[in-house]
């Protein structure tokens, strides 16, 4: 930072490299960040939420005026980001959806802030339950009780009707399978399990795409909202173009106090490996995932493109998922989360240690199947055996 610093202002000091090392700078230091943008003496779409970090409202609010073509559809965010009505705060994120042509939400109850939990989704005509081709979407489940409901009701609203929902809960200790059980009794397209040790999200997972039976593969996260589109959008592009083998999507991340949140500060709209939707077929070739405790949604995705090449998956630039800031959840447990600052060590370990084992299969050439691991088939069984 401090050699780029150095060669500021200079017209020959590209937007991108300017970018790249505010995107670094940001989570640890909002300041510093935002004097290599005022050094540059270039306008950045980073600094009105690099202002909002600091406290500075006014500086902040002026500048959403000054930058607003720049900041594109997230200037809807921050402005939600300044309200502290929920009315308002819904309207923000409204019109950032509008933005990206997707359905208004409502709010469930108005007296209450934005967020995951208090959203729903606008009726949009839905075709018949058996239209289109099968689809799957496994949601696991971990002490998720205040979101979990929202979540299934994001899932059983999509415009996409020929689905099944297979919630598996990882022995959660609140009243999440208590929910599920409600959930499924309520509507048979949602098929419950529960383990009864917790064994992490990757191997219920996998627990779920054994019992899988569609013809698509999809997930949804527990603390996550799903637009009504976001399936249909995903499937209706892998139908369309069949050397597709994947689709994912982007999201946004929002707090229980109605406020949209990165950890990165910008930009807040966001890629999520675990937004993958895709074909059964992948799996004869891919097998599982691996059964790391965080993680391994990003290792899939890689070696999916290994597999199958980058032209394989193709990413949507809609952001199609609103996910739950909460404490203690994978993204913010200190074991397996992004520290204060933004980063993760652990995270980052596990990631070039994946990366390596790709390469080395890569140039020995060899199958980038992987089995089931820690015992899952045995859980299979267990749930197999439990629903006889």
């Amino acid at each position: 930072m401090l050699k780029l610093a150095s060669r500021l202002p200079d017209e020959l000091v590209s937007r991108r490299e300017i970018d790249a090392v505010v995107n670094c700078v940001a989570p640890l230091s909002a300041s510093a960040a935002l004097a290599l943008i005022r050094a540059s003496g270039r306008p950045n779409p980073a600094e009105p939420a690099l202002l909002q970090q600091l406290g500075n409202m006014d500086a902040c609010e002026k500048r959403l005026d000054d930058l607003g073509s720049l900041l594109g559809s997230q200037r809807w965010l921050l402005w939600a980001n300044r309200q502290d009505a929920p009315l308002r705060q819904l309207d923000g994120l409204n019109r950032f959806l509008a933005c990206h042509g997707l359905a208004s939400v409502h709010l469930r109850d108005a007296s209450k802030p934005l967020s995951v939990s208090n959203i729903g989704a606008i009726a949009l005509p839905k075709p018949h339950r058996r239209n289109g081709a099968r689809l799957s979407v496994v949601m696991t489940c971990y002490d998720c009780e205040p979101y979990v409901d929202a979540a299934i009701r994001s899932v059983l609203d999509q415009t996409h009707g020929n689905l099944e929902l297979i919630a598996v809960d990882d022995a959660s200790r609140d009243n999440t399978w208590k929910r599920l059980e409600i959930a499924a009794a309520a509507d048979d397209r949602i098929r419950a399990f529960r383990l009864q040790h917790n064994v992490g999200t990757y191997a219920a997972k996998n627990v779920g795409l054994a019992l899988a039976q569609g013809e698509f593969l999809a997930f949804q996260d527990a603390d996550d909202w799903s637009c009504p589109e976001r399936f249909s959008l995903c499937m209706d592009l892998l139908q369309r173009r069949p050397w597709l083998e994947a689709v994912s999507c982007e999201y946004v991340r929002l707090q229980d106090d109605g406020r949209f949140w990165s950890s990165l500060v910008w930009p807040l709209q966001r890629r999520t490996p675990n937004s993958v939707l895709f074909r059964r077929r992948v799996m004869t070739r891919l097998g599982f995932f691996d059964e790391h405790r965080f993680g391994s949604d990003g290792e899939f995705v890689a070696r999916l493109q290994a597999a199958f090449g980058s032209r394989a998956l193709y990413r949507l630039r809609q952001p199609l998922i609103v996910a739950a800031r909460r404490d203690n959840s994978l993204m913010t447990a200190p074991s397996t989360g992004l520290d204060s600052l933004g980063r993760s060590q652990a995270r980052a370990d596990f990631q070039e240690a994946w990366t390596e084992q790709l390469l080395c299969r890569a140039l020995a050439g060899e199958s980038f199947h992987r089995s089931a691991q820690r015992g899952t088939p045995a859980l299979i069984a267990e749930v197999c055996s439990s629903l006889r």
